[in-house]
């Protein structure tokens, strides 16, 4: 519940008590005040009656003389005034017109009414003298001292004497009820209770009390205006206090909440709206402008607020949203400034995420290269990233060798390989390349040394791809629409080209290492056949055996060639055999079988430790151990077995079998298969690896083909 309606419901509860308690004192003192004028009425009218009845009696005996004398009395009885008597004969003869039989006897006397004189009514009394003369009395009421007790005056208040008829035989002030009454009905009506009402239905309160045994009647009325003034004269002081008092709460509480509360609503509307809109609001520039708007109406206010305080209040929120606006216009502007910023960070960083996605598949792909696939199978799908990151419909990586670049695959529109060679060749030529610098041609119908590949191509870019300061070959782009050269994409690419020139050196590199050892080994079989000349044929058949074992295993590329090259020098530890056990027809004794063993680990020796030598070395050491350990030199078995040693195993075997020996005659292929897989007592199926004896079995026919392809010379005998 808000403090207005806490303050309103106080207020209206203060009114309702102080209501309740005025009403209650008002009750209290009209109550007592009825009461006072009811029992002085009444007490007035009791006194006046019998003292009216005291005196018409002594007025009954009273003995009036007659005659010319024209002599009056006046008598002054309490609450009578006696008028001087006329003898005037007219007197006596209106007034006899008037009686008459039918008028009530009250104890010998007649009541009449006659004629007002002189603005005055007066009552006439009618009796019978002791001399049997009729008499006659005009006697007025003196009711002064009643009007004094009841406070009185003839504008307030009238004494009345009612007849029998109801008629009007004296009132005061005169003509008060304005008709007599009589045979026209009662002056007056008793409505209810002391409320009585006259012929022009005027109301009035009062009092009545009957006298003279109840002919006539007298009766005090106020009207209405007057008996409610009378009531209410002595509480009209304290009530206009009262009601003082509950206008001055009122007009507080108006002010209150006119200069208090009516601001504040101002201000917590105004709050609430700023609210509803923050909630709403989808921008800074929202927020600002909705302070701004709260500003302005706190400012409004403080132009209409009466008090001091509310101002101060007001002025100090003003002043803190005012501040609040120009911290949040502020605010907006860097907010600007950071939203181009970050537009740009988000551009950037998406570049980055396009480089980082391209530069994940890139070494992926060089893993795969590196581990299984070809070294241009990789270049491919690396080709294949690039037209996707660049958006090209057509690349092609080449390489420099010598003046020329080759190229090495193409990924897009399927052109042919040697018409990218020629166009490069030309373009190259007249425009050499630099480092970092990108040859670009948006539209290649306007340039004469555009690439003409014969696809739908509208502009290219030619990258160049160095590695440590040397051209080492060129990425090639092509679009089938016109494409201004690309910043993002430059700096996609130019690294990728860097990445692809170390590639491609590091190709050449091992090639060329590779080579070296090649012709390394070449140069060592050369030195062991000037020793043992028969054995020449024998390695090469052996490098061709292992090279079709170890492809047919799925090898990597890589070990397939070492193995099949570093074959050669499986026995290369013979060179220190003497020669003389050598070529011995005869059989080997064990001493000297003993010094033949020794030729694997003499073989690993000459070797060395080059880690490049490793899969050499390991043939030597391990090329006589058996599956089934019982080989030599050391008794290893299973796959504690290198399998370059078990692949050797099995295809030098197979040769020593078809080989002539000096101790022995060559064999056919099927008896050396015959005995590789069925065993002949020396040479048994478990003396290899499982998975050779396989293969062996299903490509045997092709060792037969190799064989036959490396056959000895006349005349040479192998060891």
């Amino acid at each position: 519940m808000s403090i207005r309606k806490l303050f309103a419901a106080f207020i209206g509860f203060l009114l309702l008590v102080s209501l309740g308690n005025f009403s209650l004192n008002y009750y209290v003192q009209i109550k007592w005040k009825y009461k006072q004028i009811n029992e002085s009425l009444l007490s007035g009218l009791n006194v006046v009656s019998k003292q009216m009845e005291k005196d018409l009696f002594y007025l009954k005996e009273f003995s009036l003389p007659r005659g010319d004398t024209g002599t009056s009395r006046s008598i002054n009885a309490s609450g009578l005034r006696a008028f001087r008597l006329s003898t005037n004969e007219d007197d006596y003869s209106l007034t006899s017109k008037l009686l008459n039989n039918e008028l009530p006897i009250v104890e010998g006397s007649y009541v009449l009414y006659k004629i007002p004189q002189k603005g005055r009514g007066y009552t006439l009394l009618l009796g019978s003298s002791s001399h049997g003369k009729i008499s006659f009395l005009p006697i007025v009421p003196n009711f002064q001292w009643l009007r004094r007790a009841l406070h009185l005056t003839s504008t307030k208040g009238m004494l009345v004497f009612l007849g029998p008829e109801g008629e009007v035989l004296w009132e005061d002030p005169p003509y008060f009820l304005n008709r007599p009454g009589g045979a026209d009905g009662p002056a007056i009506y008793n409505v209810k209770g002391p409320w009585f009402k006259d012929l022009y239905g005027k109301i009035y309160w009062g009092k009545s009390k009957a006298i003279i045994g109840g002919t006539v009647a007298l009766y005090v009325l106020l009207p209405l205006r007057n008996f409610l003034y009378l009531l209410c004269d002595s509480i009209i002081g304290m009530a206009a206090f009262d009601i003082l008092l509950i206008i001055m709460i009122i007009g507080m509480s108006f002010l209150i909440f006119k200069y208090v509360f009516a601001p504040m609503e101002e201000i917590t509307a105004l709050a609430s709206d700023m609210q509803d809109r923050l909630f709403t609001a989808t921008s800074p520039k929202d927020l600002s402008t909705t302070v701004s708007r709260v500003a302005r109406g706190v400012r409004e206010i403080v132009s209409r607020s009466r008090l001091k305080e509310v101002g101060i209040l007001c002025q100090a929120l003003s002043g803190a949203l005012q501040s609040y606006v120009y911290q949040q216009e502020k605010l907006l502007a860097s907010g600007e400034k950071m939203a181009d910023l970050n537009k740009t960070l988000k551009a950037t960083n998406e570049a980055l995420v396009i480089r980082d996605r391209a530069w994940r598949r890139i070494i992926e792909v060089s893993k795969t290269v590196t581990m299984n696939t070809g070294f241009h199978k990789g270049l491919g799908r690396i080709a294949d990233i690039v037209k996707e990151v660049a958006g090209a419909g057509e690349v092609v990586i080449s390489k420099k060798e010598g003046n020329e670049y080759l190229p090495y695959t193409e990924s897009g529109y399927g052109v042919k390989l040697s018409e990218v060679k020629k166009s490069l060749d030309i373009r190259l030529k007249s425009t050499p390349l630099k480092e970092d610098t990108v040859i670009w041609i948006e539209d290649v119908y306007s340039d004469p040394l555009s690439l003409t590949l014969g696809a739908p191509v509208k502009s290219e870019a030619i990258f160049p791809i160095f590695h440590l300061g040397r051209p080492v070959g060129v990425i090639y782009l092509g679009w089938s629409e016109h494409k201004r050269e690309n910043r993002e994409i430059l700096d996609l690419l130019l690294p990728i080209a860097s990445y692809i020139g170390g590639m491609i050196d590091s190709k050449s590199t091992l090639q060329n290492l590779r080579q070296s050892y090649q012709y390394m080994v070449e140069r060592i079989q050369a030195i062991t056949s000037i020793f043992h000349e028969e054995t020449s044929a024998h390695l090469e058949r052996v490098e061709k055996y292992c090279f079709l074992l170890a492809k047919s295993l799925s090898l990597p590329a890589d070990h397939v060639e070492d193995i099949a090259l570093f074959s050669r020098l499986h026995d290369i530890g013979k060179m220190k055999v003497p020669l003389d056990i050598l070529t011995k027809s005869e059989a080997l004794t064990t001493e000297e079988f003993d010094i033949i063993k020794k030729h694997t680990i003499w073989g690993a020796e000459i070797l060395g430790d080059a880690s490049w030598l490793e899969i050499g070395r390991s043939i030597c050491l391990y090329h006589h151990e058996k599956w089934d350990g019982s080989g030599y030199p050391y008794g290893l078995a299973g796959e504690d077995i290198p399998i370059e040693a078990r692949i050797v195993s099995l295809a030098d075997t197979y040769d020593a079998l078809r080989s002539k020996r000096a101790y022995k005659k060559p064999m056919t292929h099927e008896e050396a298969y015959k005995i590789i897989t069925q065993g002949d007592g020396r040479i048994e199926p478990f003396h290899f690896d499982p998975t050779m004896v396989s293969l062996f079995k299903e490509i045997g026919h092709q060792f037969d083909e190799i064989y036959n392809s490396f056959e000895e010379p006349e005349g040479v005998i192998s060891l």
